[in-house]
Protein backbone atom coordinates (compact mmCIF):
# COMPACT_ATOMS: atom_id res chain seq x y z
CA UNK A 1 0.00 0.00 0.00
CA UNK A 2 2.92 2.39 1.15
CA UNK A 3 4.85 1.26 -1.60
CA UNK A 4 2.29 1.92 -4.81
CA UNK A 5 1.39 5.08 -3.50
CA UNK A 6 4.68 6.23 -3.14
CA UNK A 7 4.81 5.08 -6.69
CA UNK A 8 2.23 6.88 -7.97
CA UNK A 9 3.63 10.24 -5.80
CA UNK A 10 6.94 9.63 -7.52
CA UNK A 11 5.77 9.55 -11.12
CA UNK A 12 3.50 12.47 -10.24
CA UNK A 13 5.58 14.69 -8.77
CA UNK A 14 8.94 13.49 -10.43
CA UNK A 15 7.60 12.48 -13.87
CA UNK A 16 5.06 15.18 -13.98
CA UNK A 17 8.27 17.40 -15.13
CA UNK A 18 8.63 15.94 -18.33
CA UNK A 19 7.50 17.26 -21.57
CA UNK A 20 7.45 17.34 -25.35
CA UNK A 21 8.64 21.12 -26.13
CA UNK A 22 10.74 21.31 -22.68
CA UNK A 23 11.51 17.72 -22.42
CA UNK A 24 15.63 18.59 -21.25
CA UNK A 25 14.37 21.31 -18.40
CA UNK A 26 11.78 19.24 -17.16
CA UNK A 27 13.75 15.39 -17.80
CA UNK A 28 16.46 16.80 -16.14
CA UNK A 29 14.94 18.12 -12.96
CA UNK A 30 12.78 14.78 -12.61
CA UNK A 31 16.43 12.84 -13.02
CA UNK A 32 18.29 15.53 -10.54
CA UNK A 33 15.21 15.08 -8.13
CA UNK A 34 15.05 11.55 -8.06
CA UNK A 35 19.09 11.11 -7.30
CA UNK A 36 19.29 13.35 -4.48
CA UNK A 37 19.17 12.95 -0.56
CA UNK A 38 15.82 14.94 0.37
CA UNK A 39 12.78 15.23 2.76
CA UNK A 40 9.29 16.06 1.70
CA UNK A 41 6.49 17.22 3.67
CA UNK A 42 2.92 16.63 1.90
CA UNK A 43 -0.72 18.06 2.83
CA UNK A 44 -3.34 15.69 0.88
CA UNK A 45 -6.87 17.33 1.15
CA UNK A 46 -9.44 15.31 -0.10
CA UNK A 47 -13.39 15.54 -1.55
CA UNK A 48 -14.70 16.68 1.62
CA UNK A 49 -11.82 18.86 2.66
CA UNK A 50 -10.18 17.02 5.16
CA UNK A 51 -6.16 17.69 5.52
CA UNK A 52 -3.72 14.82 6.18
CA UNK A 53 0.02 15.12 6.23
CA UNK A 54 2.91 12.43 6.02
CA UNK A 55 6.41 13.08 5.88
CA UNK A 56 8.99 11.27 3.60
CA UNK A 57 12.96 11.01 4.27
CA UNK A 58 15.08 9.71 1.00
CA UNK A 59 18.43 8.67 1.79
CA UNK A 60 20.87 6.90 -0.14
CA UNK A 61 20.05 3.72 0.67
CA UNK A 62 16.20 4.31 2.88
CA UNK A 63 13.47 5.57 2.27
CA UNK A 64 11.72 6.73 5.64
CA UNK A 65 7.57 7.37 5.23
CA UNK A 66 5.75 8.90 8.64
CA UNK A 67 1.93 7.80 8.44
CA UNK A 68 -0.69 9.56 9.96
CA UNK A 69 -0.17 7.94 13.46
CA UNK A 70 3.12 9.80 13.49
CA UNK A 71 5.08 6.37 13.19
CA UNK A 72 8.62 6.33 10.33
CA UNK A 73 8.39 3.34 8.53
CA UNK A 74 11.44 2.18 6.48
CA UNK A 75 11.60 0.96 3.08
CA UNK A 76 14.84 -0.17 1.72
CA UNK A 77 15.01 2.01 -1.38
CA UNK A 78 18.30 3.32 -3.07
CA UNK A 79 18.63 6.20 -4.77
CA UNK A 80 19.33 4.08 -8.47
CA UNK A 81 16.36 2.34 -7.43
CA UNK A 82 14.25 5.85 -7.09
CA UNK A 83 15.98 6.82 -10.15
CA UNK A 84 14.90 3.24 -12.01
CA UNK A 85 10.75 3.68 -10.75
CA UNK A 86 10.70 6.95 -12.13
CA UNK A 87 11.91 6.28 -15.63
CA UNK A 88 9.96 3.02 -15.74
CA UNK A 89 6.60 4.59 -14.81
CA UNK A 90 7.52 7.52 -16.76
CA UNK A 91 7.66 5.46 -20.08
CA UNK A 92 4.43 3.88 -19.62
CA UNK A 93 2.70 7.53 -19.01
CA UNK A 94 1.48 10.20 -21.64
CA UNK A 95 2.52 13.65 -20.77
CA UNK A 96 2.18 17.11 -21.25
CA UNK A 97 3.89 19.86 -19.54
CA UNK A 98 4.42 23.92 -20.17
CA UNK A 99 6.01 26.55 -18.53
CA UNK A 100 3.57 29.13 -16.60
CA UNK A 101 6.34 31.79 -15.07
CA UNK A 102 8.39 32.06 -12.34
CA UNK A 103 8.06 32.04 -8.21
CA UNK A 104 9.80 31.52 -5.30
CA UNK A 105 9.64 28.42 -2.98
CA UNK A 106 11.17 29.06 0.96
CA UNK A 107 13.21 32.14 -0.23
CA UNK A 108 14.40 30.01 -3.77
CA UNK A 109 13.80 31.07 -7.48
CA UNK A 110 11.84 28.74 -8.93
CA UNK A 111 10.10 28.23 -12.83
CA UNK A 112 6.81 27.26 -12.81
CA UNK A 113 5.31 24.27 -14.78
CA UNK A 114 1.47 23.34 -15.85
CA UNK A 115 1.40 19.41 -16.08
CA UNK A 116 -1.28 16.87 -17.33
CA UNK A 117 -0.40 12.83 -16.70
CA UNK A 118 -2.09 10.37 -18.00
CA UNK A 119 -0.66 6.87 -16.41
CA UNK A 120 -2.51 3.22 -16.31
CA UNK A 121 -5.99 4.76 -15.98
CA UNK A 122 -4.69 7.13 -13.19
CA UNK A 123 -5.12 11.52 -14.56
CA UNK A 124 -3.63 14.06 -12.82
CA UNK A 125 -2.97 17.80 -13.35
CA UNK A 126 -0.14 19.17 -11.28
CA UNK A 127 2.01 23.29 -11.07
CA UNK A 128 5.57 21.84 -10.02
CA UNK A 129 8.66 24.80 -9.05
CA UNK A 130 11.79 23.67 -10.15
CA UNK A 131 15.08 26.07 -9.10
CA UNK A 132 17.86 26.62 -11.17
CA UNK A 133 19.84 23.69 -9.98
CA UNK A 134 16.82 21.24 -11.20
CA UNK A 135 15.90 20.42 -8.15
CA UNK A 136 11.98 20.19 -7.66
CA UNK A 137 11.14 22.91 -4.72
CA UNK A 138 7.18 22.17 -4.62
CA UNK A 139 4.56 20.16 -6.43
CA UNK A 140 0.97 20.48 -6.32
CA UNK A 141 -0.86 17.73 -7.77
CA UNK A 142 -4.75 17.17 -8.42
CA UNK A 143 -5.70 13.32 -8.77
CA UNK A 144 -9.16 13.26 -9.45
CA UNK A 145 -10.72 14.79 -6.13
CA UNK A 146 -7.50 14.46 -4.28
CA UNK A 147 -5.54 17.54 -4.06
CA UNK A 148 -1.32 16.96 -2.56
CA UNK A 149 0.92 19.83 -2.06
CA UNK A 150 4.32 18.58 -1.44
CA UNK A 151 7.39 21.04 -0.36
CA UNK A 152 11.05 19.96 -0.72
CA UNK A 153 13.84 20.16 1.03
CA UNK A 154 17.60 19.28 0.35
CA UNK A 155 19.43 20.81 3.17
CA UNK A 156 17.83 19.75 6.76
CA UNK A 157 17.94 16.05 5.64
CA UNK A 158 18.73 13.31 8.31
CA UNK A 159 17.10 9.48 8.98
CA UNK A 160 14.45 9.52 11.42
CA UNK A 161 15.31 7.74 14.56
CA UNK A 162 13.16 4.38 15.22
CA UNK A 163 12.12 4.38 12.02
CA UNK A 164 10.51 0.83 11.89
CA UNK A 165 10.83 -1.39 8.93
CA UNK A 166 7.79 -1.98 6.50
CA UNK A 167 6.62 -5.65 7.48
CA UNK A 168 7.47 -5.58 11.51
CA UNK A 169 5.59 -4.74 14.56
Amino acid sequence: MIHTSLRLLTLLALGSASATALADECTTSMLTTSKAVFSSVSTKTDAQGKHSQSRMTQMQSMQYVQTGDGQWHSIAMTLKELVDTTNDLVKTAKITCHREGSDSVNGVATTVYAAHVENEGSISDSRVWIASNHLLMRADLNIEDVKYSTLYDYTRVSAPANAKPIGSR
